[in-house]
């Protein structure tokens, strides 16, 4: 059996990996979990059922499934919470890489002078705090401010 990535590359399924995924989830939540080996084989034989390539989604979905079948809520709500924060990171990542450092601007010495009077917002360095100097943000901090504000609501 083959599993299908995010990035559709694909792999073969490694029943290895359901279980240091379980570990480091009974470890992170802090429970102590007796039948650790009975969920991965549980786990194993849903995901070994189906006669196709799965996703990595689905597996994932499977491993919660059945740690809410075995009643063990505080580690499937980590679990959960784990996945959500590895989703956002890799939504924030994939438009954040696609803006260039050094962003160029067609605006001219006023028009700058104008955006960094304007729009730009003064960066909290506890550095330049401290020695009094308000040191502005740059076209490329505005847009990711902006985009993240914008993710936010």
């Amino acid at each position: 059996m083959k599993v299908i990535k995010r990035d559709n590359t694909v792999e073969y399924f490694d029943i290895n990996k359901i279980n240091n995924v379980l570990e480091l989830a009974f470890n992170n939540s802090n429970t102590v979990c007796k039948d650790i080996n009975e969920i991965s084989t549980n786990i194993n034989t849903e995901i070994l059922s189906g006669d196709k390539d799965i996703e990595i989604e689905k597996i994932q979905n499977i491993v919660e499934k059945n740690l809410m079948k075995y009643q063990y809520y505080d580690t499937a709500k980590h679990y959960i919470e784990y996945r959500k924060s590895r989703n956002d990171n890799r939504l924030k990542e994939s438009y954040i890489n696609k803006i260039e450092d050094n962003v160029e601007t067609p605006w001219g010495m006023l028009g700058y002078i104008t955006y960094k009077r304007t729009y730009a917002r003064i960066k909290d360095s506890k550095d330049d705090l401290d020695n009094n100097i308000k040191n502005t943000e740059e076209f490329r901090d505005s847009i990711l401010r902006v985009l993240d504000a914008s993710k936010n609501n």
